[in-house]
């Protein structure tokens, strides 16, 4: 059984609070560090650069890679017909051309296909409404959520999560939120139907995620994000196809519950 210390690596792939996202500026020459004017064009063309190339790395995640997989095997399927074609009318050349191209083409793309159906579902977010919005919409799918948090920054200063939070306690939803201390805070929180758990003395940095319906066997997933703004993954995993990290982020939730 995974231990608390194992279980703790999940903090490897941490998730980033809203404080401490933070949209960088492009760096600038220092010969040009007195022109403001420069400095606010290169700020808007390098953002409008990183827009443009999310959308492009959204477009690709959202179905691109998998039709392109998906053509890649019937162009190599292709290749290979054309080869037994070769083969009947006994033309070596192309048979043995059509096999060599088509072949490793066949082979690699099946291969791709067979990795990207057990990655996680990947959600690309440029900005902090995109990252509330799938919050929102995450804990939505469940019944249960636990959210491991610690200076609950990203609750305290937004009415509307808070509000989201406690609708979702009102409609039936369990709602869980681990803290790094009790405060007034937390207990107003308590008040309203949100249960909160605070973390061991000495606890300073622990893992971010979100987890839904633990203990529903087949309705298990954890939501972890990597990098800043303005690019903030998203890594979604499902009991499904990712059962060793979904055990390990039950254990890490037990053992902080005290719970076995």
């Amino acid at each position: 059984m995974p231990t608390l210390a194992a279980a703790s690596r999940i903090g490897a792939t941490t998730c980033q609070t809203t404080e401490d996202l933070q949209t960088p500026e492009p760096a600038r020459p220092a010969l040009w560090a007195f022109c403001p004017g420069w400095s606010r064009r290169q700020t808007k063309k390098g953002l409008a650069a990183v827009n443009q190339w999310n959308r492009l790395r959204k477009l690709w995640h959202s179905g691109l890679r998998l039709i392109a997989n998906t053509t890649a095997i019937l162009i190599g399927a292709a290749f290979l017909v054309l080869a037994i074609v070769g083969l009947v009318i006994q033309n070596w050349l192309l048979a043995v051309g059509a096999f060599v191209t088509g072949g490793p083409l066949l082979a690699t793309s099946i291969g791709l296909v067979c990795s990207a159906i057990n990655e996680p579902e990947m959600i690309l977010c440029t900005s902090e409404a995109e990252i509330k919005g799938f919050m929102r919409e995450f804990i939505s799918r469940g019944s249960a959520v636990h959210i491991a948090s610690y200076r609950l920054s990203w609750v305290r200063g937004d009415q509307e999560i808070q509000r989201f939070l406690t609708t979702a306690v009102s409609e039936g939803k369990e709602v869980t939120l681990f803290a790094a201390t009790a405060d007034d805070f937390t207990a107003s929180l308590a008040n309203q139907g949100i249960r909160v758990v605070t973390y061991s003395p000495g606890v300073a940095d622990p893992p971010r995620f979100t987890f839904l319906n633990l203990g529903r066997r087949g309705a298990e997933k954890i939501a972890v994000a990597r990098e800043g703004l303005p690019n903030h993954w998203i890594d979604v995993y499902n009991d499904k196809h990712h059962p060793q990290i979904i055990a390990l982020a039950r254990e890490y939730i037990r053992q902080v519950e005290g719970t076995t």
